[in-house]
């Protein structure tokens, strides 16, 4: 079953972890700043801080930086969130196919899009989503560990090509 949230309740995790990101880039840690801000924006899409701080990060690490989202696929994707949240799998699902349809380009909408597979167990859709969305964002430390979990799930260990 999925936690109930409140929106204030994302705010406030996120705005620790942007605590914690602005401590650990100052203690010297990167890629521990960069995971923090990364859990920053999962939590509070509207973090402008954390995104500064992210987009920062990436340029000093030498990571390329994805285009962020349009408004719209970010809306449809927040929309998924909250059908998966009230148990709605099936309008979920739908919805972020939508989105990852208009933003084909971006991981955002198929890291979502394989967590509703998963939840409805269709571990090899999820699998294909996030191998999709591990494609687009090889640096994303949470999508490659995620795929590493569905493919320990499936006993599954075959490399694949990087799909496009």
């Amino acid at each position: 079953t999925l936690l109930e949230i409140r929106p204030t309740d994302w705010q406030m995790a996120g705005g620790a972890w942007e605590n914690e990101g602005q401590a650990r880039r100052a203690s010297g840690h990167p890629v521990a700043a960069r995971a923090a801000f990364v859990a920053a924006l999962v939590r509070n899409p509207g973090a402008g801080r954390a995104r500064a701080a992210l987009l920062d990060l990436d340029a000093r690490l030498g990571r390329p930086t994805l285009a962020p989202l349009p408004r719209e696929i970010e809306t449809l994707c927040a929309e998924g969130s909250r059908a998966a949240q009230r148990g709605d799998l099936t309008g979920a699902r739908r919805v972020l196919e939508r989105a990852a349809r208009q933003a084909p380009r971006h991981p955002r909408p198929w890291h979502l899009l394989a967590n509703v597979h998963f939840l409805q167990g269709d571990r090899p859709a999820a699998t294909i989503a996030l191998e999709r969305a591990a494609a687009l964002d090889p640096y994303d430390a949470l999508l490659g560990g995620n795929l590493a979990v569905l493919r320990g799930l499936a006993r599954d260990w075959t490399p694949r090509p990087s799909l496009p």
